[in-house]
């Protein structure tokens, strides 16, 4: 699990090239929909938790999945609220049919088509 978190943090870097850490929106940035934001608005946070998640179960620890899911999951889920407020005032409609198309952490499983 740990491991699919720090590969879905490489496809974000390569998804976004100027993916910085923060909480603004740059001068000049664009919505960026492709690659990992393609499947999740917030790859990173995801791949943050699969980390969590994944050492919590690798060494059997409970006090790590506690920190996880009464710290780390909250405080995540505050930015993330938080971030979307920024990108709807920066983006506007752009970003609200994003968020109509991609969901925010856990990607759609889709159906195969016969």
């Amino acid at each position: 699990m740990a491991v699919w978190g720090f590969v879905l943090i490489v496809w974000t870097i390569t998804s976004w090239r100027q993916l910085f850490v923060g909480h603004a929106v740059l001068a000049d940035q664009k919505l960026v929909t492709k690659g990992a934001y393609g499947v999740v608005r917030h790859p990173v946070y995801l791949a943050a938790l699969l980390i969590w998640c994944g050492l919590s179960l690798c060494f059997l620890s409970a006090e790590a999945a506690i920190v996880t899911s009464l710290y780390v999951l909250p405080a995540y889920l505050l930015y993330i609220r938080s971030e979307e407020m920024m990108m709807l005032d920066f983006f506007g409609d752009e970003y609200r049919r994003y968020r109509q198309q991609v969901p925010m952490l856990l990607p759609r499983l889709r159906r195969a088509l016969p």
